[in-house]
């Protein structure tokens, strides 16, 4: 069975959870009737980085223990594992031949939105054609390849991704093997970590989770500094997956424990030397300040105050989460009237859930692209969406402020894989 059929079914078990009813109210008439060609390939995508259950292939193809599953052990009752401590010097391997950079065009489909200056944030399209602001693009080393998120980490770069084709190189694994990688400023290897495609990176840290080494042994989510070195670590059964979710005031870890199968098993707030503390939600979406934003088992979406212990609010009816921004006063959220594709992507007042704006007020009303679940705050007060024109397969960045109005950040981009070919850079 592949990754798509595992997740597929895990959200076909998770769709029986929400709601039937659909608020419609504020859609685009041209939203329910535009036909979508790749519907199901990408709505499976953008589900599954969105619901936080991202399972490792390598996880995967490994048999689950049977009996019940507890929650992670306490790091005072566990070994800490070794210290993840980088190499600067990576034992030089066989390089394939070097990525041709991808090149971006203009597109008629986007070309009703007025130009706007380049982002602000780094970002990878392309799958490894790397854009930082002010410099030329140049491609990430080969064969790091199918870019799915993107980090600085003081002068370096965290990607997460599956290598390509070319074999092995600076440690990468071969083709299909899921990989995060630590790339100095001249974007060259550092260490790699392998087994974990999923992170959260705030200021001056970083939260991963790796599987272990034999079928019987632990897994285990790092909490680390930008230089690599430990500064906490937390046991996990080697049956289960931690998905980190977000950083809280520093050294606080908001992750969702799921089965290999992704059933989740709910979401948790640990800290070093400290028993994890369960959330009131079915998994983390996103977590800032005291703030964290999840899904529960109805399928309703929510923000908790975890100092509080206060749920402050919760939508339901076919919203999404995304992450908050960097001053932790907004929150980025989708929104699907059909219950397929994220069709409009909305900016919600993260203690209230107020919306503030959404991307029908500055779009006209011939405009066929839509959100394609690539959300990235640029600053306090700009939305980068990776949006996506499926009458013509082609994809653009566009920004949008917090009155609603859209620009184009970017080129276009052709594809028509299903895959998205944007990748934006976080903000800590």
């Amino acid at each position: 069975m592949t990754d798509d059929d595992q997740v597929a079914r895990v959200l076909r078990g998770r769709a029986d959870a929400v709601p039937d009813r659909i608020d419609l109210a504020g859609v685009r008439a041209r939203v329910i009737t535009l036909r979508r060609r790749r519907r199901t390939a990408l709505a499976v995508a953008v589900a599954a980085a969105v619901l936080a259950i991202i399972i490792p292939t390598t996880i995967l193809n490994r048999p689950s223990a049977s009996g019940p599953v507890a929650p992670p052990p306490s790091p005072s009752s566990t070994p800490s594992p070794p210290s993840p401590t980088p190499s600067r010097s990576p034992t030089p391997q066989r390089s394939p031949s070097p990525w041709r950079p991808q090149v971006q065009h203009s597109s008629s489909a986007f070309a009703m939105l007025p130009a706007g200056a380049p982002p602000r944030l780094a970002y990878v399209f392309g799958g490894h054609t790397f854009a930082a602001p002010g410099k030329e693009a140049r491609p990430l080393p080969a064969p790091m390849d199918q870019t799915v998120a993107l980090a600085p980490v003081g002068d370096d770069w965290l990607v997460a991704g599956r290598p390509g084709a070319g074999g092995m190189s600076s440690g990468m694994g071969s083709s299909g093997t899921i990989a995060l990688t630590l790339l100095d400023s001249a974007l060259r290897p550092v260490w790699t970590r392998f087994g974990a495609d999923t992170f959260a990176a705030g200021d001056g840290t970083i939260v991963y989770f790796t599987i272990g080494e034999k079928p019987e042994s632990t897994g285990t989510l790092h909490l680390v500094g930008n230089d690599g070195k430990r500064l906490a670590s937390w046991a996990i059964p080697f049956s289960q997956v931690a998905v980190p979710a977000g950083i809280i005031a520093g050294t606080q870890v908001a992750y969702t424990l799921t089965t290999l199968t992704g059933h989740s098993l709910g979401a948790w707030v640990t800290r070093p030397d400290a028993e994890p503390v369960e959330l009131p939600m079915q998994f983390a979406i996103a977590a800032t300040g005291d703030l964290v934003a999840g899904q529960l088992h109805n399928g309703c979406q929510v923000v908790v105050d975890i100092a509080s212990d206060a749920q402050l609010w919760r939508k339901c009816g076919g919203f999404r989460l995304g992450s908050f921004s960097p001053d932790g006063r907004y929150l980025a959220a989708w929104h699907t009237a059909t219950g397929g594709e994220f069709e409009v992507a909305y900016v919600l007042d993260a203690r209230t859930g107020r919306p503030i704006t959404d991307t029908t007020k500055g779009s006209p009303d011939s405009f066929h692209a839509m959100p394609s679940g690539g959300l990235t705050w640029e600053d306090d007060n700009h939305l980068l969406i990776v949006e996506d024109d499926s009458l013509s397969d082609d994809w653009e960045v566009v920004r949008m402020d917090l009155a609603g109005h859209l620009e184009r950040a970017t080129g276009a981009l052709h594809d028509a894989t299903g895959n998205v070919p944007f990748v934006v850079a976080t903000q800590p």
